[in-house]
């Protein structure tokens, strides 16, 4: 009876955030454990998510609050986020919300780099690896187009 309980409950997580399918029902629990310690949950949280290796938690307010300010990818690309994630609730509630942070913050940082007006040369310098290759593909295709 309490194995159909634990199973209904990974069952119940699993389906209000999806990414908890990439997570063992141990890692889950071991996750669900940390309720209220983010810093402690921050490794699983990371492996719901291909390619994030850690995320930077700042405590706010005296340390009364956490909220994750920042994620750096698995090759140490850094990308701060534009939403900061309060980290106060519970762990699905915080996951959903920096699930919805990352895109915009990637948006965000990418479109600042593409209107910088750096030459590829720079921008493989100064960017995250990855958001480098896709400035270069993008102002490969834009000079194409326009040929």
């Amino acid at each position: 009876r309490v194995q159909s309980q634990l199973s209904s409950f990974l069952e119940k997580q699993r389906a209000e955030f999806p990414r908890f399918n990439l997570l063992s029902n141990e890692a889950m629990l071991l996750l669900f454990s940390y309720e209220g310690r983010p810093k402690e949950a921050i490794s699983y949280i990371c492996h719901s998510f291909t390619g994030l290796k850690d995320l930077q938690l700042e405590f706010r307010n005296g340390g009364e609050n956490q909220v994750l300010v920042s994620m750096l990818a698995s090759m140490g690309e850094k990308v701060n986020l534009i939403k900061e994630v309060p980290c106060d609730g519970h762990i699905v509630d915080w996951a959903k919300d920096l699930e919805a942070s990352i895109a915009p913050s990637v948006q965000a940082e990418f479109a600042a780099l593409l209107a910088s007006g750096s030459t590829s040369l720079e921008l493989l310098h100064a960017l995250p690896l990855q958001l480098g290759v896709l400035c270069i593909n993008t102002e490969v295709t834009h000079t194409v187009e326009e040929a």
